[in-house]
């Protein structure tokens, strides 16, 4: 009988550390991460090119994105980190590791791979790219993300 009892205590003590360390690591995560949606909708044009206001860049994760509409053959998409010493937008997409990220599917999110927080900016924007376009694509993205998702190639 005492073992019984000292068996169920010890499983009582263990789950509620195991909850205290979940609800802390949650409260962290929530403290730095800029992860809520924001809508875009970009209207390319002749030019093809196309943006949304920068937001806050808290961490190294990839940047969010799930389109709702797309246009024939879906867009490039891209992330710019502003140099606020310069002043100026820098193309910030990592490129290199899985080509030049292209969204082609819709209602299925997604990351691009970006360089933004390393590179030293504090604030990234989404852009998309379709030249010689007159279509327009609509979704939600976020400059960090939170959660499991497929990283965006050439071929996405």
């Amino acid at each position: 009988m005492g073992i019984k009892k000292f068996a169920a205590t010890l499983a009582a003590v263990v789950m509620a550390f195991s909850c205290m360390a979940v609800s802390a690591s949650a409260a962290e995560t929530a403290t730095y991460n800029n992860h809520d949606d924001t809508a875009f909708s970009f209207a390319f044009s002749d030019w093809g090119r196309s943006n949304t206001t920068g937001r806050s860049k808290t961490d190294t994760s990839g940047t969010y994105i799930i389109a709702n509409t797309i246009c024939n053959g879906g867009f490039d998409v891209y992330v710019d980190g502003y140099d606020s010493s310069a002043g100026t937008w820098v193309d910030c997409t990592d490129k290199t590791t899985r080509g030049q990220p292209h969204l082609k599917t819709t209602n299925n999110p997604g990351l691009i791979s970006q360089w933004v927080y390393e590179n030293g900016y504090r604030t990234a924007r989404l852009g998309g790219y379709k030249w010689g376009s007159n279509r327009s694509a609509t979704g939600l993205w976020s400059p960090d993300s939170a959660g499991s998702y497929r990283y965006l190639g050439s071929t996405t």
